[in-house]
């Protein structure tokens, strides 16, 4: 990249879920890279994936297959969208895009509604 040019073509995705008590269901995606504390709520993290396509198509098919997995993945468990909408329980769909638009499909966005995720969007520019 030139001085001053963006970089538009690096992607982040996190899907987590924060819960005051614990989901066995979710035991397996324990997310803390430090010991927790006493008082600290369970932290599952998901899926996480990251990469770098420049071209916008091809970006929106890896971002779309790729939260699909993650999806996919929290489906497995059994845990259920009851579950996941319980007071105590946040679940967080991470997404940090480089400047410009991104494309999330409806049947992506219809499952995150699905399981109550607040959607976090970040960019990666500063």
């Amino acid at each position: 990249m030139g001085e001053g040019e963006e970089d538009r073509s690096h992607v982040i995705f996190t899907l987590l879920v924060n819960s005051e008590h614990p989901i066995e269901a979710l035991a397996g995606f324990a997310g803390r890279t430090r010991a927790p504390k006493p008082d600290d709520d369970y932290l599952y993290r998901i899926h996480h994936f990251k990469f770098d396509e420049p071209g916008w198509s091809e970006r929106a098919e890896q971002l779309d297959a790729g939260v699909r997995h993650g999806l996919d993945l929290l489906d497995a468990t059994g845990v259920t969208p009851e579950e996941l909408r319980h007071p105590d329980v946040w679940v967080r769909a991470h997404f940090t895009f480089p400047l410009g638009a991104e494309t999330i499909g409806a049947e992506v966005v219809e499952r995150l509604g699905r399981i109550h995720a607040t959607v976090w969007i970040d960019n990666n520019n500063g």
